[in-house]
């Protein structure tokens, strides 16, 4: 197994001392390593009993200026719940899903419980390549993504609510273009960069402490750059003229590099449709794992307008598409450097 970064998320994963079962403990552990946006893991939960908990979304980590809808915070949770039922076997249970929420608004989203079963399966690997899981945001290998990897990653995602387009493609050319222009808008909205501001992190001891959010690490900076970066940045000056113009450069860089864009939809906004959505991009996240696939969540084209109100039309799709995601081949995997907060940090009784 590969050795992980100071920052992995792995550190956390036996210093529980909560008076639960250690296999509930170590499902909820893997939970917590989904991705959210901001690294704001927006999850909470309630144990109800040593079988059953409920997932609640954490509204101390909502992002209301970016996500006021909570259709971030839903997204996340579904890939929250996709770890955990992914991880259940492994213990020989079985999670069953309810979702309760019936409005993107309602703090208590889904309960699950945990059945006894029997499982003959070694889910070693699967429960490494959880772990392993990363967003990858460098520059990717100028090379096209091959077929047999389309197809495999698209097998992932239930209901046809999966599709990719090659960054060569009309439709690929479209999204690589209006990235960079919904990326600046969204950064000149001063509401929306102060929050982000809010969650990048800039110590070791911030981030120590708050165990969330953006590291220099998370962003590619280690060594001397790292030193300068929390030397001399601010809360303020990631706010300003010169950081937000060195944040469009590097969107540029990014979106200029890749294969193309996988994109996942949803039936409706419901939260139940947003859950599934969620769902679908951990499991399509997994499997890119497996497949040394980089991905890089880059969803500004559907937050920001016009774009959020002519993309389908010009994409041809006609479900609300809730995550576009870069891609592309790396030279270098590597690990994972996101911080998680620990089951300690998330967990309440009811």
């Amino acid at each position: 197994m590969s050795k992980m970064n100071l920052n992995s998320p792995k550190r956390d994963k036996f210093l529980s001392n909560l008076s639960i079962n250690h296999e509930l403990k170590e499902i909820i552990y893997y939970g917590t390593l989904a991705p959210s946006s901001h690294n704001a893991q927006m999850w909470k939960v309630k144990v109800i009993s040593d079988y059953e908990i409920m997932v609640c979304i954490d509204e101390n980590n909502i992002l209301k200026a970016l996500d006021p809808t909570n259709r971030e915070s839903l997204i996340a949770i579904g890939g929250f719940i996709e770890n955990i039922v992914q991880a259940a076997p492994k213990y020989n249970l079985t999670a069953k899903l309810d979702i309760i929420s019936e409005n993107c608004s309602d703090i208590n989203v889904a309960k699950i419980k945990f059945e006894k079963s029997i499982n003959s399966e070694n889910l070693d690997k699967k429960m490494f390549i959880i772990e392993n899981r990363m967003c990858i945001n460098d520059a990717y290998i100028n090379k096209k993504l091959n077929t047999k990897d389309v197809t495999s990653l698209l097998a992932e995602i239930e209901e046809e609510s999966g599709y990719y387009f090659d960054v060569n493609s009309r439709n690929g050319q479209y999204i690589q273009r209006n990235l960079i222009t919904a990326m600046k808008n969204q950064a000149l909205d001063k509401e929306k960069q102060e929050e982000l501001a809010n969650y990048m992190r800039l110590s070791d001891e911030e981030a120590k402490a708050k165990k969330n959010g953006i590291t220099a690490e998370m962003i590619g900076l280690t060594g001397l750059k790292k030193w300068f970066y929390y030397t001399f940045t601010t809360k303020k000056s990631i706010t300003s003229d010169n950081f937000i113009k060195l944040t469009v450069n590097k969107v540029k860089s990014q979106v200029n590099n890749c294969s193309g864009f996988f994109i996942v939809t949803s039936n409706d906004n419901s939260p139940e449709a947003l859950i599934k959505a969620g769902r679908n991009m951990e499991r399509l996240w997994l499997k890119a794992t497996e497949l040394k696939v980089a991905l890089h969540p880059m969803s500004q084209i559907i937050e920001e307008k016009p774009w959020k109100e002519e993309i389908n039309g010009i994409l041809n799709i006609d479900s609300p598409i809730q995550v576009v995601m870069r891609t592309g081949y790396v030279k270098k995997y590597g690990c994972p450097v996101s911080l998680r907060r620990s089951v300690n940090d998330i967990v309440i009784f009811d």
